[in-house]
């Protein structure tokens, strides 16, 4: 079973290295309210690992296309350095409060699967 799942989740995902494993950023749709994207990370196994998105829906400026805010606090913290240190992402430097923390605002610089050329 996990050589399909290995097989299927890259052209599903993004893979990146966390640890010393393959793990897949996906999309996970938008959140209920406030329409925002959803940022989802797979394990190698293609189970659920994490959410890395977070939806603030009270921000002084509306996201940009490609933009995401990122959870990287308490149990993301980890996960979210991976993701910063892939080059998948860009900081944007934006900052957007919830709660007590604040959401860094990135930009997705890799192209999804879908969007790439594969001849």
């Amino acid at each position: 079973m996990m050589k399909t799942a290995q097989r299927i989740l890259p052209r599903m995902g993004i893979p990146f290295q966390y640890g010393r494993e393959t793990f897949y950023l996906v999309n996970g749709g938008t959140y209920q309210h406030g329409n925002e994207p959803v940022l989802k990370v797979l394990s190698p196994d293609g189970g659920l690992y994490a959410v890395v998105s977070v939806n603030v829906t009270d921000k002084n400026e509306p996201l940009q296309p490609g933009e995401y805010c990122i959870k990287t606090w308490t149990e993301n913290e980890m996960i979210s350095k991976a993701l910063r240190e892939s080059g998948l992402f860009e900081d944007t430097g934006k900052r957007h409060r919830t709660g007590f923390v604040e959401a860094e605002v990135w930009k997705l610089v890799a192209p999804w699967p879908e969007e790439t050329d594969n001849g």
